[in-house]
């Protein structure tokens, strides 16, 4: 029966593996962390460069410019405890409205807000995703999400993962991270194989 699941795994990676052999183009971020409330500490800036993601503190980045900001704090536009997500660049867009369902179609004809405000207001210990748009230029975007949440009773933020199509203006899945490709499924395959001949 085992031999049977191997042989089928590795029919599969091998007929997608004929069929594409692009790699994956959803790169996606898993780290877990918290932040603490105020200036600059709190501050976190989520980066894509075309083709690298990356999410660091404000002083790594040295750049309220660059990259889309999220700042455990609102006080400072007149708002109480909670997330303030913004951007001073339009290169770096926020999807309108969120917060977002998990595997909302995100693609060509979002709504984009631009460099404004939002300001999502949690009550208690929670968790939302949100949406991402990166321009390119000649009205393309790349486009991707991130999970946040923030709990009122420590006033304490935490990124939770995020992703991005690395692909302009195609389309990803709220929640979507990469599959594993058709190469890896092809050498669990011959793997497992190669185990079974040994054992026999």
């Amino acid at each position: 029966m085992k031999r049977h699941i191997l042989a089928l795994t590795l029919v599969t990676a091998l007929t997608s593996f004929s069929a594409t052999s692009k790699a994956d183009n959803i790169i996606s971020l898993t780290d877990s962390f918290n932040y603490p409330q105020g200036w600059p500490n709190g501050l976190e800036q989520l980066y894509f460069d075309g083709s690298s993601f990356s999410v660091a503190p404000y002083s790594a980045n040295n750049s309220t410019s660059h990259g889309w900001n999220i700042y455990n704090d609102i006080s400072m536009m007149g708002g109480g405890s909670g997330l303030l997500l913004w951007n001073w660049s339009n290169t770096f867009q926020w999807v309108t409205p969120g917060p977002l369902a998990k595997d909302t179609l995100l693609g060509s004809g979002a709504s984009l807000g631009g460099n404004n405000y939002y300001f999502p207001m949690y009550s208690s210990s929670s968790s939302a995703y949100w949406g991402l748009a990166y321009a390119i230029g000649g009205g393309n975007f790349n486009y991707g999400w991130v999970q946040l949440s923030y709990d009122a009773s420590t006033t304490t933020a935490t990124f939770l993962g995020a992703a991005i199509n690395t692909t302009p203006n195609q389309s990803i899945l709220v929640g979507q991270v990469p599959e594993p490709s058709a190469l890896s499924l092809l050498a669990l395959g011959l793997g497992g194989l190669a185990f079974l001949r040994r054992r026999s």
